[in-house]
């Protein structure tokens, strides 16, 4: 692949050489599925920092893409680091969390009605 494919292939994909926390993925790409290579964990081991392999709107354009991957897969792939697959949606640590993200969802749904 040269190096002009390997660009288009990372536009394509979403595929960042970046190394991005978990928030700002989810901030970013509201709603798509992920696929991270994990390089940092917080304190009880979940992914908090990594490398975005790819992020597509449907968790099947995802797996269909890292089935090709996997057939002949790109230097990223080939590492042991753990890899983290998540639909880039708020997480809440409480109700109060819970209640701000479901009211600025509510607003945006509102925006978008009008």
């Amino acid at each position: 692949m040269n190096e002009r494919e390997s660009q288009q292939r990372n536009k394509d994909t979403g595929r960042s050489t970046e190394v991005v926390s978990v928030s700002e993925v989810i901030n970013k790409s509201p709603h798509k599925w992920v696929l991270m290579k994990v390089t940092e964990t917080n304190e009880s081991g979940w992914p908090i920092r990594g490398q975005v392999l790819a992020c597509m709107r449907s968790r099947k354009q995802l797996s269909q893409f890292y089935i090709e991957e996997a057939k002949n897969p790109s230097p990223e792939y080939l590492s042991n680091a753990p890899y983290y697959l998540f639909k880039a949606v708020p997480l809440c640590a409480n109700s109060d969390e819970w209640r701000a993200v479901v009211t600025k969802l509510e607003n945006e749904s509102d925006l978008d009605a009008k």
